[in-house]
C-alpha cells in the first residue's frame, strides 16, 4: 500500500505543478531591470504610461500603424496629421511606487511624497535609422514635473498631463548645449515616479514624402549684404504644399558663367556629386557650408559678376528628385564695394579742408582802421 500511495502522491503533486505552470503561462509578466540604484525599477511593461496623439483638428488619433525600431515597437504617424502628444502616468497596474518623505517628516501615511518627472529623447531621422539611435539621440530631462503629498497620493498624478505641441517643440540643455526638439523625427518619453521608471515605445513622426505638385518657384530682387549690386531671394510659390516635408530634401542649385569665362557650380560638393549638370564646371561660387541652400526659400548674393541659372529640386528620403517647374536666369554686375564710397567721401572732405586752409593762408589781409 505504501508504494502505491507514494506513486499516487507523486503523480498528484506532479499534476498540480503542471496545472500551476500552465496557468502561469497565461498571466502577463511584468519584468524590470535594475539600474545603478537598486531601489529603482525600470519597467519594460509601460501599461501605466499613457501617450495620446491628437490631430490638427484637436481630435484623438485612435489608430496608427506600427513597425519595429531596433527591437522595440514603434508607432508611425504623419507630421501633417499630428498636432500634439499628451503624456501622463495612470497607475492601473499592481506596481506601486515606494513613498519618500521630506526631511524631518515622520514616516506616516499623510507624509508620503510622490514626485513625477518626464524626460524626452529625440533624434531627427527616419524610421530606417534604428542603428543610429543610441549614438545620436539627445535627451532633455525634466520637461515636466509634478508632486503629490499624502497617503497613496500617487494616484492623483494621473490628473496631470504633459502636452507636447510638435510644431512648438521644447527647448532644453543636452551636454551643456541648448537643443530644441520639434517637428518630424523619432521621439521616446520616460516617466519616473519615485522609484519607478516607465519607458515608452518609440513614436516616429514622418515628414511628407510625396507631394502631388512639383516645386513652383519665383524670385525678387533684394539689397545685397556684400555690395551695392543686386542680390536675389528665390522662393516656392506653392510652399504650403511643402509645409511638412524635411527641409533638407528641398535643395537649391546654381550654375553659371562668370565674367572671366569660368563655369561655376554653387558649392564644391556639386562639383564632386557626379551630377551631369555640373560636369563642365570647374569652380564653386561659395565655400562649402557658407550658404543655406535648403528649404522653401533661398537667398543668392554672389560676390562676383556673372549670369546664373537657378532651380530647385525636391528629393525625398529614398526617392528620386523632382525638379522645379522652371529654371530662373539672373545676372549680377561687378560688385561695387561700399568701402570705395567711404574712401571717396573722405577724399572729398580732405580736399575741401586743404582748399579752405590754402585759401585762408593766401588771401590778402586788410589793414585795421583805428
Amino acid at each position: 500500500m505504501s508504494k502505491l500511495f507514494t506513486k499516487k502522491s507523486f503523480f498528484a503533486i506532479l499534476s498540480v505543478l503542471m496545472i500551476v505552470l500552465f496557468a502561469f503561462s497565461f498571466i502577463p509578466t511584468l519584468t524590470y531591470a535594475e539600474n545603478e540604484d537598486d531601489n529603482v525599477q525600470v519597467l519594460s511593461d509601460n501599461q501605466d504610461l499613457i501617450i495620446e496623439i491628437y490631430n490638427r483638428d484637436g481630435g484623438l488619433i485612435l489608430d496608427s500603424s506600427t513597425t519595429t525600431y531596433g527591437e522595440n515597437t514603434a508607432y508611425l504617424v504623419n507630421w501633417e496629421d499630428v498636432q500634439e502628444f499628451r503624456i501622463y502616468y495612470d497607475p492601473t497596474s499592481d506596481v506601486v511606487p515606494q513613498p519618500i518623505y521630506e526631511e524631518d517628516d515622520e514616516i506616516l501615511p499623510e507624509n508620503e511624497v510622490y514626485n513625477l518627472s518626464i524626460d524626452v529623447e529625440y533624434f531627427q531621422n527616419y524610421y530606417d535609422s534604428n542603428s543610429l539611435w543610441a549614438a545620436n539621440r539627445q535627451i532633455i530631462e525634466n520637461v515636466y514635473a509634478r508632486t503629490e503629498k499624502g497617503q497613496n497620493s500617487y494616484k492623483n498624478l494621473k490628473l496631470y498631463k504633459h502636452s507636447f505641441n510638435i510644431d512648438d517643440g521644447v527647448t532644453g540643455t543636452y551636454q551643456n548645449n541648448s537643443v530644441t526638439f520639434k517637428d518630424w523625427g523619432i521621439y521616446r518619453w520616460t516617466v519616473t515616479v519615485n522609484n519607478l521608471t516607465f519607458v515608452s515605445d518609440f513614436y516616429i513622426v514622418q515628414p511628407t514624402l510625396m507631394v502631388s505638385e512639383r516645386p513652383t518657384i519665383d524670385y525678387e530682387i533684394t539689397s545685397s549684404n556684400l555690395s551695392l549690386s543686386d542680390s536675389f531671394r528665390f522662393f516656392l510659390t506653392n510652399a504650403d504644399d511643402y509645409r511638412y516635408v524635411d527641409e533638407a530634401s528641398l535643395i537649391w542649385y546654381v550654375k553659371g558663367e562668370g565674367t572671366d569665362g569660368t563655369l561655376y557650380a554653387l558649392t564644391e560638393s556639386d562639383l564632386r556629386s557626379g551630377n551631369a549638370n555640373f560636369t563642365d564646371c570647374t569652380a564653386s561660387i561659395v565655400p562649402e557650408g557658407e550658404i543655406d541652400r535648403t528649404g522653401t526659400e533661398f537667398n543668392f548674393d554672389p560676390a562676383m559678376a556673372g549670369k546664373w541659372d537657378v532651380w530647385c529640386e525636391f528629393q525625398a528620403h529614398n526617392s528620386g528628385a523632382v525638379t522645379s517647374d522652371r529654371t530662373i536666369n539672373v545676372e549680377t554686375k561687378a560688385p561695387f564695394d561700399v568701402n570705395i564710397i567711404l574712401w571717396i567721401c573722405l577724399a572729398v572732405i580732405l580736399a575741401i579742408v586743404i582748399a579752405i586752409t590754402i585759401y585762408s593762408a593766401l588771401r590778402p589781409k586788410k589793414d585795421k582802421v583805428w
